[in-house]
């Protein structure tokens, strides 16, 4: 039906090791768009001279590593910018706290914030639980499959680690030339919200009572980039991936995949990377996938298991699940375990289907 994963496939590149940057690399498996390619330093273009040349990340024009005033001997691990692109990026990326709240769109204070997160954070009290109902025993044994209990995030409360903890979100979001929006967004005039119905997919879990009210009170947080203490880090072979800035207990909520919503259809040739499924009705016209390319949050840049390596497997420490929320299709990303402090946070793209998703190649 469709040749976009599941929504625990999301093709996502963060987990998968870093391409060479020689042309010869880039065109695997597609067009040689780098056929033609000079470097901006000499204007030449001689095939011979392929594995000196350098791609700029962002805009992907190619250097000679040899052309430089100050040669480079081996191609760097981490991301590399051209000069243009550097001063780019070092311009967009926010730095003081005025300018990471103006680039979340935060229009509380950052007092207001650090207040409300050290009386609301923490404290689940005010969520009450329905009181258990005295049931008469029965003489068959029902077993039935435990729903998880999700539980609001421990914010950090140091001011300066939150900021830091934002910072590095942002940077990660203008190399990618990305929007921050913690919601879904129907941006196509062929895929109206309506689409998003719950019902198209009669299997789908729905949010209890209790886990609705958490999962609303997240949000409220989730949508000024306020999540569970959070890094995005750059790793020289995997690219921005997410790590933990203190211990996440099991079950906490860590995010909704969010992004521009399309249907199947209109991207059964797309080459974007980061598609997630969020209805399949069965149907390329209906089903619908979240596309984070040009609008996301944090989700984007969170890690998938190499399935078919016991020690990856074992990594898997949140745990990726549809949910119908109000009648529609939200993804939900949580805790399946407790993290500590420098874990990267990992899922499995392939918890439904079985290796609908290769990920042999993952790191």
């Amino acid at each position: 039906m469709s040749k976009h994963k599941s929504k625990h496939k999301k093709m996502n590149n963060n987990n998968k090791k870093k391409k060479s940057i020689s042309r010869s690399v880039h065109t695997i498996g597609q067009e040689d768009k780098y056929a033609n390619m000079v470097c901006e330093i000499c204007s030449s273009g001689d095939p011979s001279r392929d594995p000196l040349m350098l791609l700029c990340d962002k805009c992907d024009r190619g250097y000679h590593m040899d052309c430089f005033d100050t040669p480079l001997k081996s191609v760097p691990r981490a991301a590399w910018f051209c000069d243009d692109c550097q001063r780019v990026i070092d311009a967009a990326v926010p730095k003081t706290e005025r300018t990471i709240l103006d680039f979340f769109k935060i229009v509380k204070t950052t007092e207001d914030v650090a207040q409300s997160m050290k009386t609301d954070s923490s404290d689940d009290s005010s969520i009450k639980m329905k009181p258990k109902m005295k049931r008469r025993k029965s003489s068959v044994c029902l077993v039935k499959k435990r729903k998880p209990r999700f539980k609001m995030p421990r914010f950090t409360t140091d001011l300066n680690k939150r900021l830091e903890q934002k910072r590095s979100l942002a940077e990660a979001m203008v190399v990618k030339d990305m929007l921050f929006d913690d919601d879904l967004s129907y941006p196509f005039e062929h895929c109206p919200e309506r689409l998003n119905d719950s019902r198209e997919e009669p299997s789908m879990q729905t949010l209890d009572e209790n886990n609705h009210k958490v999962f609303m009170r997240f949000k409220e947080f989730s949508r000024r980039a306020d999540y569970a203490p959070l890094l995005v880090v750059n790793d020289p072979d995997q690219g921005y991936v997410v790590e933990a800035a203190e211990d996440i207990p099991d079950l906490t909520l860590i995010a909704e995949y969010a992004g521009e919503v399309d249907t199947v259809r209109n991207r059964i040739d797309d080459n974007v990377d980061d598609m997630m499924d969020l209805i399949r009705s069965g149907r390329s016209s209906t089903s619908l996938v979240i596309c984070p390319n040009r609008r996301g949050n944090i989700a984007r840049f969170i890690s998938g298991i190499n399935n078919f390596t016991k020690e990856s497997r074992k990594k898997a420490n949140l745990r990726s699940a549809r949910f119908g929320v109000n009648g529609r299709s939200r993804v939900i990303l949580y805790a399946n375990r407790d993290i500590k402090k420098g874990e990267r946070l990992y899922y499995d793209y392939n918890a439904l289907i079985k290796d609908q998703y290769p990920t042999d190649f993952f790191v």
